[in-house]
């Protein structure tokens, strides 16, 4: 790690490397007289500014609606912005679900729940959320579920943007904290409900109805959302995920669930 001049914290220990577009540690520091676990992000290039979800994360801590990281310190070192905050305590839904397999309806509705109070955050004053890049390779097996383009297609609100298993936290059956702001801003909620969906390699749910129904219900418990819209975004992401990924078991599921929603009217 390079040698930063923190001012808020003394760094006692780096105790481990995450691989990441921005240069991630977790680590122990001294923060307020107390040895705590914290996180500390600096930017690898400047096209991965961290200064919005700086911001992001600052806007977050004031409200009530969802639990996030305390930033402890936020710098710059050799041009390059840093933040150091607080490491949230928590296993990921994969971990979860494995130990406790018959409660995952719960876990999964709550998981839902928790991104629709995220999307009541308001949008005033926020940056636009970063984009994803879609690419849907050619292939026989998958052309006929390719969707037309649809533009201006669902709803705006805030964000997460990357709200998948590893980045929402969970202690006993309760959320702990949402973690990783770097796509977060104002978007559109179904393409943000999709992206939670769409089954990810090293997922062992969402690869089946009842498992999305559930999470599906936890949303509409709080919110509502555009079913086609959904629908349209949910089989793009499916589409991504098919090219990404080189294994035959995971295509396989994909190709299921792509059957699956095209069947079905709206999600």
């Amino acid at each position: 790690m390079r040698k930063i001049d923190f001012k808020n914290i003394k760094l006692i220990r780096v105790n481990k490397y995450y691989f990441s577009k921005s240069e991630t540690i977790e680590a122990s520091v001294v923060y307020n007289n107390k040895k705590v676990p914290a996180i500390i992000k600096v930017e690898r290039f400047s096209k991965n500014d961290l200064t919005k979800e700086i911001d992001i994360l600052s806007r977050l801590n004031e409200e009530d609606l969802i639990r996030v990281p305390k930033i402890y310190e936020t710098g710059n070192i050799n041009g390059k912005n840093y933040y150091v905050c607080e490491k949230i305590k928590g296993d990921n839904l994969n971990f979860i679900i494995r130990k406790n397999f018959y409660y995952r309806y719960n876990y999964l509705f709550e998981y839902g729940k928790s991104l629709a109070l995220l999307h009541l955050i308001s949008c005033d004053g926020m940056p636009l959320a970063k984009k994803r890049n879609i690419n849907i390779i050619s292939d026989s097996k998958i052309n006929g579920f390719i969707p037309s383009e649809r533009k201006n297609l669902g709803s705006t609100s805030f964000v997460h943007g990357d709200y998948h298993f590893g980045n929402v936290l969970w202690q006993g059956k309760k959320i702990s904290g949402i973690i990783d702001f770097e796509y977060s801003g104002v978007g559109i909620k179904e393409e943000d409900i999709a992206f939670a969906l769409a089954i990810k390699p090293k997922m062992i749910f969402m690869d089946n109805i009842l498992d999305i129904e559930a999470f599906l219900n936890g949303y509409k418990s709080v919110s509502n959302y555009d079913g086609d819209a959904l629908k349209y975004y949910y089989k793009r992401y499916l589409l991504d995920e098919y090219g990404k990924i080189n294994d035959i078991k995971f295509k396989n599921k994909v190709l299921k669930l792509l059957k699956l929603v095209e069947n079905i009217d709206e999600l």
